[in-house]
């Protein structure tokens, strides 16, 4: 439905950018290419620039074909820039010694 209503109204920007949210990692490169005209200036920028983000440490495989750190990083930078989350990815703080 998000897609049929972006193809309706390529202009909202929020639209788009959240429809290449959810496509981001089932189709980087379609997100890539919804989130092109997403300029510096806008309002959506700093989304549409977590998304390309995101889509360049795709880009990166281990020599065996499996994903490596570039992807585990990708998937906490999507949970924590696009779902604001940013505990995701965190390591727990260290106790107090002498507790």
């Amino acid at each position: 439905q998000l897609e049929a209503f972006v193809v309706e109204n390529p202009d909202i920007q929020e639209a788009v950018v959240g429809l290449a949210k959810h496509l981001v990692f089932q189709d980087t490169q379609k997100a890539v290419e919804l989130v092109a005209h997403v300029k510096a200036a806008d309002e959506m920028a700093e989304a549409a620039q977590d998304i390309r983000t995101i889509a360049e440490l795709r880009t990166f495989e281990n020599t065996n074909g499996q994903a490596g750190d570039a992807e585990t990083a990708a998937g906490q930078a999507q949970q924590a820039a696009i779902y604001h989350r940013p505990d995701v990815g965190k390591k727990p703080a260290a106790r107090a010694r002498g507790r």
